[in-house]
């Protein structure tokens, strides 16, 4: 588990069970206390560390997002297609989102002027 947490850019990692379907999310944040327990890491798996998954859609509106990073205090949220929810499209930040609402924010001062 180390290698795949040191190997990787992201904060949290999204968990899919032998039917590709989302069954949790892993948080760094919740992994890092028992990362480098060698005592742990031949019987540590991920429902271990893993909590509810969240998803959002490209459909879904840029409120919606912002209020399931607020609810469940995520960093990034799977964003899945809405037409199949297990697959993976990529993650969505909780600054990707609050970028995306400044800049609708400018287009609108400037637009309004």
């Amino acid at each position: 588990m180390q290698t795949l947490f040191s190997e990787r850019q992201e904060s949290y990692f999204p968990v899919v069970d032998y039917e590709d379907q989302i069954v949790g999310i892993i948080s760094l944040r919740n992994a890092r206390a028992v990362l480098f327990d060698q005592d742990v890491d031949d019987f540590l798996i991920a429902q271990d560390l893993m909590t509810k998954p969240v998803t959002v859609t490209p459909a879904e509106s840029l409120r919606s997002a912002l209020k399931k990073f607020i609810d469940y205090e995520y960093g990034q949220i799977p964003v899945v297609d809405y037409r199949d929810e297990n697959k993976i499209l990529g993650l969505l930040t909780h600054e990707d989102v609050i970028e995306a609402y400044n800049t609708e924010i400018q287009k609108r001062k400037f637009s309004s002027n």
